[in-house]
Order: C-alpha cells, then structure tokens, then sequence
C-alpha cells in the first residue's frame, strides 16, 4: 500500500536485503525493514503488517478503507494479503473470495 501525499510517502515499507541485492534506490520516506530479528528495536515483518493494518483500521482523513484486505505474515515471512479478511469501516470480517 502505498499513499503518497506531496513528497511524502506513507506507509511505505521495503525489505532492506532485496533493495541491497538488486541495489534498487527505495523512495526517500520509504522504511526498510527485515523479515525477523531478536532486537526488539528492529522494524521486522510482523511490525511492518502491523503498521498496514493500524493505518486500514485508522487512516488518514478522507481515506476510506472499507475492502482493504488485512496483511498477515506470509510465506518466507514476508508481508501478504489475506484475501478472506476484510475491514467493514469498524472491524474486520471474514469474506469468500
């Protein structure tokens, strides 16, 4: 997800090995993060999904985020969508897709 507003990004992640492996230049305003680490100080994928549903649950004004599928940590531990769960504007629900 990825909203940009001026210059500034928001909630704006990348995974800090790929853009050192493929020295891709990530956005200025964008935060790096790794899949897991013991340091609790460290932005890890589980911190990085929690961030992208705080912001669906409380965006910014004028945002409307109802149909937002929620991230979970995925395979290889990485950020992913769960096509199943959506946020209805108050919570999350379970959907079929």
């Amino acid at each position: 997800m990825l909203l940009k507003s001026g210059i500034a990004l928001n909630n704006c992640f990348y995974l800090e090995s790929v853009a050192t492996e493929c020295g891709i230049t990530q956005e200025t305003g964008a935060t790096a993060f790794i899949k897991v680490s013991n340091n609790v100080e460290d932005m890890t994928t589980l911190k990085v999904v929690e961030a992208l549903n705080n912001y669906i649950a409380h965006p910014d004004d004028g945002i409307d985020t109802t149909g937002w599928c929620k991230r979970i940590v995925g395979e290889n531990n990485l950020p992913a969508l769960d096509f199943n769960t959506e946020w209805n504007g108050t919570e999350w629900v379970t959907v079929e897709n």
